[in-house]
């Protein structure tokens, strides 16, 4: 799943994992995410910390708190790139973090690795 809200980013990443054949499920909002999430468990997450309705970092949370997503891996891909994005994004439980600009090689190899899990 990528919970993307710039539309432009969004499809760059899907674009990139449709390149490996997997299936992708596109939102543009934290709750939309999650409403998802609950009806069907991702094997992987990729969003942005800055997200309508809520944010990244509540989204992980929320996924945290259940034991049936609790160890779903979530790769954050964002602009925000400060030591305490960094340092919240590992107390909330991000498993990758990736800032944007990225190279498509980068996000594909976290991606790969993070499916392997």
């Amino acid at each position: 799943m990528v919970a993307e809200d710039d539309i432009d980013a969004r499809r760059v990443i899907a674009g990139y994992l449709k390149t490996l054949s997997v299936r992708v499920v596109e939102v543009d909002d934290g709750v939309t995410a999650l409403e998802s999430i609950e009806k069907e468990i991702p094997e992987l997450l990729i969003l942005d910390l800055n997200l309508p309705s809520m944010s990244g970092f509540e989204l992980c949370e929320r996924i945290r708190e259940k034991e049936t997503t609790a160890k779903v891996p979530v790769l954050v891909v964002t602009g925000r790139n400060s030591l305490e994005d960094h340092a919240r994004a590992r107390e909330v439980g991000v498993t990758k973090y990736i800032s944007k600009p990225f190279k498509k090689k980068e996000f594909v190899e976290a991606v790969r690795t993070l499916l392997k899990r």
